[in-house]
């Protein structure tokens, strides 16, 4: 009576097999050219399957023997499997910041310094300070506060390859914001067209699009916003210009 019983170590019988830990992945990103990738798991005698497509891990997968080199934006997952048991998966994004064309520009995160590679058409100039490109992969819009860096762009005109500038999310829209002011190819400007499509394309996906809408009707109010119908269709819209 009055004593008490510590409990040193419990062993239990037909317990399961320790878990396995996730993989760590290691690596630069974002980066310029390229970047080296380490997995590692804490796990002794644990063997890491992995992939870089973004595709789920198995033990079918590459099986994880070196650090590997990665040139471009990709998906790196990795899974730990010992005897029976395997771990969870482990995910890391890697984004490559040299962008051949407005797709792999337009995924790059808020405040990432880019090289552009490519060459954009300019399709619009509403101000001195905006300009819309397009090349054959996708839109996008070059943002330059003063307007001296885009000073040179003109309707028609393409933009040279081989700048750098550093990536600007405002209010969940996309601009590139160039360091230097921006090259033009030689000659003459050519003759835009623009994509004519309805009400139903105004959506996320095709921000910084120049498009044609046909037959619509809008109105103004005082703070700029707009109101764009075509039958039953509608979409909102904002008059920056």
């Amino acid at each position: 009576s009055g004593r008490r019983l510590f409990i040193k170590s419990v062993e239990i019988s037909g317990a399961a097999a320790p878990a396995v830990a996730a993989p760590t992945i290691s690596g630069e990103t974002p980066f310029a050219e390229q970047t080296t990738v380490t997995l590692a798991c804490t796990t002794e005698g644990a063997e890491i399957f992995y992939t870089t497509n973004g595709s789920e891990p198995t033990a079918a997968s590459t099986k994880y023997a070196e650090p590997f080199v990665l040139t471009a934006t990709a998906t790196v997952k990795a899974i730990a499997i010992k005897g029976d048991s395997q771990s969870e998966i482990a995910s890391k994004n890697f984004i490559c910041s040299t962008a051949p064309d407005l797709a792999a520009l337009n995924v790059l995160p808020d405040k990432t310094a880019f090289t552009f590679t490519g060459e954009v058409l300019v399709v619009a100039k509403p101000t001195a300070k905006y300009v819309y490109v397009r090349d054959a992969k996708g839109s996008s819009l070059i943002y330059d506060a003063k307007g001296e860096k885009t000073a040179a762009a003109e309707v028609g005109k393409t933009i040279a390859a081989n700048w750098t500038g550093q990536v600007s999310i405002f209010k969940e829209l996309f601009e590139a914001v160039p360091d230097a002011n921006l090259v033009m190819k030689d000659g003459d400007p050519v003759e835009v067209s623009y994509k004519t499509v309805g009400l139903g394309d105004v959506k996320a996906e095709n921000v910084n699009m120049v498009v044609a809408l046909r037959g619509v009707n809008y109105t103004i109010d005082e703070n700029k916003n707009m109101n764009i119908t075509k039958g039953n269709a509608v979409a909102v819209g904002y008059n920056q210009f």
